[in-house]
């Protein structure tokens, strides 16, 4: 004969260490949203992340999902693979991945070249400039820098909505033009 007291689950006596399964629920749905927005990081962050590789292949599976009942199972799965990890900790380490305080060390600044400024000086005050660069290099193609600098001068002109627009080929050019010349 069976006894009926293994049949039934033993339930603990205190009730503080009985978690309802409201709280459990909610726990699920917290890892579910955490999986959510580890997918939204670039798959580089993920390596900085303390996962093994069956939550790192889940997270690069559910960018090629595109059910939208597929994907909530998917997550669903994610939350479960998840429950494994410290909350706290992986929330803490995606919070400062997004600060970029866990980014790969900067490249260092390098200063700009000679070349650099005197294009940053024709632009701002091309006249005064101008005349101290052409004293300073006397076999500069006057006519050549004055056509390069109006076409950049033209090509860094703010727009209608007051901003300044990225340097393209004109500055480019100048700034070959100015670099062959301070050689």
């Amino acid at each position: 004969m069976q006894d009926f007291e293994d049949l039934n689950p033993v339930q603990p006596e205190d009730d503080s260490e009985r978690v309802s399964k409201t709280r459990v629920k909610q726990e699920m749905k917290d890892l579910q949203q955490l999986g959510k927005e580890l997918a939204a990081l670039p798959k580089a962050s993920w390596k900085r992340l303390p996962l093994e590789d069956t939550v790192l292949k889940a997270l690069s599976d559910s960018l090629n999902i595109t059910a939208n009942i597929a994907k909530k199972r998917h997550f669903q799965y994610l939350g479960r693979l998840l429950s494994k990890y410290d909350f706290d900790e992986i929330k803490s380490t995606m919070i400062r991945l997004k600060a970029g305080q866990l980014s790969k060390p900067k490249k260092p600044v390098v200063p700009p070249t000679k070349a650099e400024l005197w294009v940053e000086r024709l632009l701002t005050d091309s006249k005064q400039a101008l005349t101290e660069l052409l004293n300073e290099y006397p076999h500069a193609d006057r006519q050549r820098i004055n056509q390069l600098l109006r076409n950049a001068a033209k090509e860094m002109k703010p727009t209608e909505e007051g901003q300044i627009p990225k340097p393209g080929k004109q500055v480019t050019a100048l700034k070959q033009a100015i670099s062959k010349l301070v050689k």
